[in-house]
């Protein structure tokens, strides 16, 4: 809480580590734990769409120097497919996600 503004910061953060952790093991060969690394299926329904808005997000520092995370800059749409992925990554939720076309038909 001393980093982050809000909850969805904290929570959009976590993800993004997720993608940087993944990158690092992919790329370069860091050893990470299964669990904190994420997989998006290349056969995934929307999987297009869900990349789209996964890169959407933006971060600024706040007055106080708190992370704030925009996910829906100026002349976007709320990134509702993002959304149900960070929301089930989130630290709250603790469980492994398998993207599958349901999840995604879900949202």
């Amino acid at each position: 809480k001393d980093f982050f503004a809000n909850r969805k910061a904290q929570a959009w953060w976590s993800l993004r580590t997720r993608f940087q952790k993944t990158y690092r093991a992919v790329v370069e060969g860091a050893a990470f734990k299964p669990d904190e690394l994420i997989c998006i299926p290349g056969d995934l329904p929307l999987r297009s769409r869900l990349c789209g808005e996964l890169s959407q997000p933006t971060y600024s520092l706040s007055i106080v120097g708190k992370i704030v995370v925009d996910k829906a800059p100026d002349g976007t749409r709320s990134p509702n497919l993002a959304d149900a992925v960070m929301i089930q990554f989130s630290a709250a939720t603790r469980t492994p996600l398998n993207i599958t076309a349901a999840v995604l038909a879900a949202v």
